[in-house]
């Protein structure tokens, strides 16, 4: 193994103490010539040692710090190209400089080719070429040996990383590939991918997006982070990705390529669906006795005139058996008087006039108590629906009602919901079930903000106002309370997880950071805060007209 130190660090620092030269050269008088040249300076401090023969060198260079090494190609055990080829094979990080006798042009450009830093031939140097030479030799070398390094850490970072790492031409093409970008795409091997299109690897619906954010990359020279995508492997089967994607430059400062840093992301969305699954199962856990007090209600007034009406229809049949007899009587002609007052005394004992008041506000009431329990039947049925996981036209105004329906045990007591709905609001795209999330989120956020505010039994409630608005690009969703506001020193810990200034049991701290999370990353948007302390705080959900992969 070989022992020897690594050539000195910077070359450019001339004046260290003893640059090590060994000499590798079997005439005794070169070998005292070129030795007086190089320790004769006193500009350098240069300390020879001397060989015969290639393989007395290579033992030295096993054994003893060597910072440059002076070759003769013609020696008695070696001779030719093939000394400096196991001169480098043996220590690749020492500079050699050729000196023979040799002045082949066509040899010494196959010794430059294999590694020498210099060819010079005997009897044409002079001490000051030489040592130019000889630090010009250690400069370069000291150039290549870092350029080794960074290239093998690069490749170390490139292999070893958990990423796939793709390096791509103009057209996307790729170039070269890690192990990691092989085993994401179903490939055994890098060399399997290379050549291949990586565009042709995103699904087809989300290739135009991916395309047009490598053209923003290559037009620009910036990065873009993050970005989310469909991949398709090969055997058919889609995985979900993120991309970061930076240019590759030229010399002239033009971009060449790109490299793109691939991330699978189909545990992590996973995990963010159950989070929010299970977010949502607890937000209904938590509404499930008021959506109960809510459907009670109207199912027992319900019950209470279907025992009327049964009551009701008891009495009426038997005023209709009274006044049978009469009918029967008065078919047969007159009827006598005992028939008659028989039928007067049933319906008098039956309050038919009452009954004939009661019963259809009975009815009336009953059907308006099925259809509100229909009502939040369907809410709830609408709210808990998972969605398909692809975005879809949604009407933000029912999505809005649903949810205030579904929480309305929540905010009734506490505050009055004023509506400003935008009449023109077209269908947003977006995954419904995570939107009525987050509205359920803010809403409860603000009904209980209200309800910090009100003392005891005083009288009044507060407001919670839902806004509706969109322009060209964006729709907005603003939802305010009159709630005593955000103090400026916590509203940049707001959405951060496990944050709340809530009583314990009342909040996990987890709904605002859900809430961002779908807002900003599943759906491109933003999830806006604006609160005046003592006057209420306003939440400004924007969203995207245009549809964007998640």
């Amino acid at each position: 193994m070989n022992t020897h130190r690594p050539p000195i660090s910077d070359a450019r620092s001339w004046n260290k103490d003893n640059i090590v030269v060994l000499l590798i050269e079997d005439s005794h008088s070169d070998a005292e010539l070129i030795a007086r040249l190089l320790t004769d300076s006193a500009a350098e401090q240069i300390k020879c040692v001397l060989a015969g023969e290639l393989s007395a060198g290579l033992a030295i260079i096993e054994q003893s710090t060597i910072d440059l090494v002076v070759l003769d190609l013609g020696l008695p055990d070696s001779t030719g190209l093939a000394t400096l080829t196991r001169v480098v094979e043996s220590a690749p990080r020492i500079p050699v400089v050729v000196l023979t006798g040799t002045g082949d042009l066509d040899v010494a450009y196959e010794a430059l080719h294999q590694g020498a830093q210099d060819y010079l031939v005997k009897g044409q140097v002079s001490k000051d070429l030489l040592l130019r030479s000889i630090r010009h030799a250690l400069t370069r070398k000291v150039d290549e040996n870092q350029l080794v390094e960074r290239e093998e850490m690069y490749r170390t970072l490139v292999e070893t990383s958990p990423e796939s790492i793709t390096l791509c031409d103009l057209e996307g093409n790729i170039i070269k590939a890690n192990q990691q970008a092989a085993d994401l795409l179903g490939y055994d091997l890098p060399e399997e991918i290379v050549g291949k299109n990586s565009l042709s690897s995103i699904a087809p619906e989300d290739r135009e997006q991916a395309t047009e954010a490598l053209k923003e990359v290559l037009r620009t020279g910036m990065g873009k982070r993050g970005t989310g995508y469909r991949l398709v492997r090969r055997d058919g089967s889609y995985c979900a990705i993120e991309v970061s994607s930076s240019a590759i430059r030229g010399p002239d400062g033009a971009p060449t390529g790109f490299m793109a840093v691939t991330r699978d992301v189909s545990y992590k969305k996973e995990l963010e669906s159950q989070l929010l699954h299970a977010h949502k199962l607890e937000a209904i856990g938590q509404l499930a006795a008021g959506i109960a007090h809510e459907i009670n209600t109207p199912i027992q007034y319900v019950g209470d005139n279907t025992a009327f009406l049964q009551v009701a229809f008891t009495k009426l049949t038997r005023a209709l058996e009274g006044c049978r007899g009469l009918v029967e009587e008065a078919k047969s002609g007159t009827p006598g008087q005992p028939a008659v007052d028989g039928a007067a005394r049933a319906l008098k004992k039956a309050k038919v006039e009452y009954l004939l008041k009661q019963v259809p506000r009975a009815i009336e009431q009953s059907l308006d108590g099925l259809d509100r329990v229909a009502q939040i039947v369907l809410a709830m049925k609408e709210f808990s629906h998972p969605n398909p996981g692809e975005k879809e036209p949604v009407d933000l105004h029912k999505a809005i009602e649903t949810t205030l329906t579904v929480a309305r045990n929540e905010w009734k007591y506490v505050a009055d919901i004023e509506y400003d709905f935008d009449p023109d609001l077209p269908q947003i795209p977006c995954l419904r079930d995570e939107f009525n999330q987050v509205v359920l989120n803010l809403v409860v956020n603000a009904a209980h903000a209200i309800g910090d505010t009100l003392v005891g039994d005083e009288p009044g409630k507060g407001t919670i106002g839902i806004k509706t608005t969109h322009d060209e690009y964006w729709a907005a969703v603003q939802v305010s309370d009159t709630g005593p506001g955000i103090p400026q020193e916590i509203r940049d810990k707001i959405f951060e997880p496990f944050f709340t200034t809530k009583k314990v049991g009342k909040g996990t701290g987890q709904g605002l950071a859900i809430a961002r999370s779908v807002i900003v990353e599943k759906h491109g948007g933003e999830l806006l805060v604006e609160s005046t302390m003592g006057q209420g705080t306003t939440f400004t959900v924007r969203l995207p007209l245009c549809v964007a992969s998640s």
